[in-house]
C-alpha cells in the first residue's frame, strides 16, 4: 500500500511541477557586437598583444603574429568566464608589464610561459616608464598619498623618498607635488634621470598637474586646493631656471592643443566674481607667447541656461581655428542635460545650442570640428553630427563597436567586432567566434489582482513598456517615455488600493503613471519637465 502511496505522490509532484513551469513570454534578444570588441594594448616583435573576449574565458590577453594559425589566448589569467581586466601596459626591455584588476602586476614576453605575476599590492595604481625605467605608483592607505618605486624584471622594488598629494608621467618624466603640512607649502618637482624641484610656495597641497611639452620646453599647470592656479614654465635641458606665473581658475583648461599641434594658454576668470577676463596666448617657443585674444567682460559663458541648482558645468573643451568648443552640463550623479558652445575668440561671440540629443549627453564626450559650424560629438559608441549655425543634429548613430586600426612590424591589423589582418583587399578575421547575445532582464515586477505585472526598459531608445500576463497569456499594457529604475521602483512605487503609482524617468524629466492592470485604467498623471 504505501508503496502505491508513494508512486502516486511522485506522479503528482511532478505534475505539479511540470504545470508551475511554464514560458510567458518571448522576447528576442539582440546580438551583441560589441561584447568581442578586441583592445590593442602593446607589440613585442613581430607579436601584437590585444584583449578579447570569449564565452569560455571571459576577457583575456591574447596574441597574434597576422595568422589564425598563430592567435591565440595568451594565458587565462582569471581562469573561468568571470575574465581579467589588464591595465596600464608598459614596455621596458623584452618586456611588456602591465596591471591585473587594479591590484595585481604581471609582465609578459608574448609567450604564455614568460606571462608571469610580478607583485600583489592592493595599493597598486598604475605603471610608467620613466627614465628608460619601470615605475610603479602606489596610495599609501594611511596619509592617503602617492609612493612611488622602481620595478625590475625579477619583482624587486626600490622606492623613491617622497610621498606625493598628485602626480603626472609625461614625456618618460614623472612630476608630483609633495607638501609640507608644518609649514603649509606645496613643492613641484621632477624626477627624471635626476630629481629636480620646480617650484615652492605657501598654500594648500597641489591636487592636479597638467603637463605639455613643446619645442624644448616644459608647461605644468598645477591646482593648489581647488583655489589657486599656477602655471611653471621650464628649459626640458634644466638649463634655464624655471619661471613660476599667477594664473586664474577658470572653467577652461590652461593649456590646449589644436589638429595642428600648436599649444595655446588659456587664463579664463570665470570664478573670479563679476571681473569674468578671457587671455589667450599661443607659444612661440619658451616665454614668448603671442597674446590672441584678451577680453574684458568675457562672452565665453554667455547665454548659459539657467534654472537649475545641478550645474552648469563647462568641460570638454577643443581649439581650433579662431573659436573654443565645449559642453555645458547639468546634473551631479548624473548629466540630464548638455548643451554645445562655440565662442569666436576673437570677435567675442558665443553661440550655444538647444539641448542635445540623449545619446551624447555624458559628463565625458569627444569633440572634433568638421567645419566652422559642424562638429562630431563622441560618447561611447553613439555618435552625432551637430549643426551650431543651423541649431540641430544632422545625424545620431550607434556605432556597433569601436575600430582600432594598428602596424605591428609589415602587418596591419583592424581591432573591431573581430581582428582582422587588413591593409589589402581582403579583411580576414582571425579568431573564430559565435554569436553572443545581449541579456534581457525585467526592470521590476509584481502582482497586482492575481495578475503578473512588469516593466522592460529599451535603453537605447530612452523608452519603457508595462506588460500584463495571467500565466497563460501575456500582453503589452503601456508604453511610456524614460525609463524605470529597478532599486528606484522597490522603494517609489506605491499601492494605493487597487492601484500602482509608477514614475519614468528621461532627459525631459520625470513622468508619474498609475495603472489597475487594465489599458483602460492605465495613464500618465503628471510630467515634471527638467529644467535649466
Amino acid at each position: 500500500m504505501k508503496k502505491h502511496f508513494y508512486f502516486l505522490y511522485f506522479l503528482l509532484f511532478n505534475a505539479g511541477c511540470c504545470i508551475a513551469q511554464r514560458q510567458i513570454t518571448n522576447f528576442n534578444n539582440t546580438e551583441d557586437k560589441q561584447a568581442f570588441n578586441a583592445v590593442y594594448w602593446s607589440q613585442i616583435g613581430s607579436k601584437m598583444i590585444f584583449s578579447s573576449f570569449a564565452p569560455a574565458t571571459g576577457n583575456e590577453l591574447w596574441v597574434s603574429e597576422g595568422t589564425k594559425a598563430n592567435t591565440k589566448l595568451l594565458k587565462d589569467i582569471t581562469p573561468g568566464y568571470q575574465g581579467t581586466y589588464p591595465s596600464d601596459f608598459s614596455k621596458s626591455g623584452d618586456f611588456v608589464y602591465f596591471v591585473v584588476n587594479g591590484y595585481e602586476i604581471w609582465k609578459t614576453d608574448g609567450s604564455p610561459a614568460g606571462t608571469q605575476r610580478l607583485l600583489h599590492s592592493d595599493s597598486t595604481l598604475n605603471l610608467n616608464i620613466v627614465s628608460g625605467k619601470l615605475l610603479v605608483t602606489f596610495r599609501n592607505v594611511q596619509t592617503q598619498r602617492y609612493v612611488f618605486a622602481w620595478l625590475n624584471a625579477d619583482g624587486k622594488t626600490d622606492f623613491l623618498q617622497d610621498e606625493a598629494t598628485t602626480f603626472k608621467c609625461a614625456g618618460g618624466n614623472l612630476y608630483y607635488g609633495s607638501y609640507d603640512s608644518t609649514a603649509r607649502k606645496w613643492t613641484l618637482k621632477v624626477q627624471d634621470s635626476e630629481l629636480h624641484t620646480l617650484a615652492s610656495e605657501p598654500g594648500p597641497a597641489l591636487v592636479d598637474i597638467i603637463v605639455e611639452i613643446q619645442k624644448g620646453y616644459e608647461y605644468i599647470a598645477v591646482d593648489a586646493g581647488n583655489v589657486e592656479k599656477r602655471l611653471v614654465v621650464t628649459a626640458a635641458n634644466r638649463a634655464e631656471a624655471p619661471k613660476t606665473y599667477e594664473w586664474n581658475r577658470g572653467a577652461a583648461p590652461t593649456m590646449l592643443r589644436d589638429k595642428a599641434g600648436s599649444l595655446f594658454l588659456i587664463n579664463d576668470a570665470i570664478y573670479s566674481g563679476n571681473d569674468i577676463t578671457l587671455k589667450i596666448y599661443k607659444v612661440i617657443e619658451g616665454q614668448n607667447w603671442e597674446t590672441i585674444a584678451d577680453f574684458k567682460p568675457s562672452m565665453l559663458y554667455a547665454d548659459t541656461p539657467t534654472g537649475s541648482t545641478e550645474g552648469p558645468f563647462h568641460t570638454n573643451f577643443i581649439i581650433e581655428g579662431d573659436q573654443l568648443t565645449f559642453t555645458t552640463l547639468f546634473g551631479y550623479e548624473s548629466v540630464h542635460s548638455a548643451y554645445l558652445g562655440v565662442f569666436d575668440f576673437k570677435k567675442n561671440i558665443k553661440r550655444m545650442s538647444p539641448r542635445l540629443p540623449g545619446e551624447v549627453t555624458a559628463r565625458e564626450v569627444k569633440l572634433a570640428s568638421q567645419s566652422r559650424d559642424v562638429f562630431e560629438i563622441r560618447s561611447g559608441n553613439n555618435k552625432c553630427i551637430y549643426n551650431i549655425a543651423e541649431n540641430k543634429a544632422i545625424s545620431v548613430e550607434q556605432l556597433p563597436y569601436q575600430v582600432q586600426k594598428i602596424k605591428v612590424g609589415n602587418t596591419e591589423y583592424e581591432l573591431s567586432d573581430n581582428v582582422y589582418v587588413s591593409g589589402s583587399a581582403l579583411r580576414i578575421p582571425l579568431i573564430n567566434r559565435r554569436p553572443v547575445y545581449r541579456e534581457s532582464a525585467l526592470a521590476f515586477r509584481t502582482v497586482l489582482n492575481n495578475k503578473l505585472l512588469f516593466w522592460t526598459n529599451n535603453d537605447d531608445q530612452h523608452n519603457g513598456k508595462l506588460w500584463l500576463s495571467d500565466g497563460k497569456t501575456t500582453s503589452e499594457l503601456f508604453s511610456y517615455e524614460g525609463v524605470v529604475v529597478s532599486w528606484r521602483m522597490a522603494m517609489d512605487s506605491i499601492r494605493v488600493g487597487n492601484r500602482i503609482v509608477f514614475a519614468s524617468i528621461s532627459q525631459q524629466g520625470l513622468r508619474i503613471f498609475k495603472t489597475d492592470g487594465t489599458k483602460a485604467g492605465t495613464r500618465e498623471l503628471y510630467h515634471y519637465p527638467t529644467t535649466d
